[in-house]
């Protein structure tokens, strides 16, 4: 399950009114993933140290099925 169309992931350019999150064990470096409602139903995940490089935007099933192929290795080099 390699496919971006499986995860209903899609691009965006900016998001920028929204409050966004990321985990408290992030280091100062901002090397997280950051997460933000965008609207119901909508979640938005961003590269915390260039959140101007634009914005995945995917359903809640959609993240979890992506942080489950992650887990799984499904993208791993």
């Amino acid at each position: 399950m390699n496919s971006h169309r499986t995860l209903g992931l899609s691009q965006v350019t900016s998001v920028t009114h929204v409050p966004w999150r990321r985990s408290a064990a992030c280091q100062a470096n901002n090397g997280c993933v950051e997460l933000a409602r965008l609207e119901v139903g909508v979640l938005g995940a961003r590269d915390g140290a260039t959140s101007d490089s634009g914005v995945i935007r995917l359903s809640p099933r959609g993240l979890r099925d992506l942080f489950d192929a992650i887990g799984r290795g499904a993208y791993d080099l």
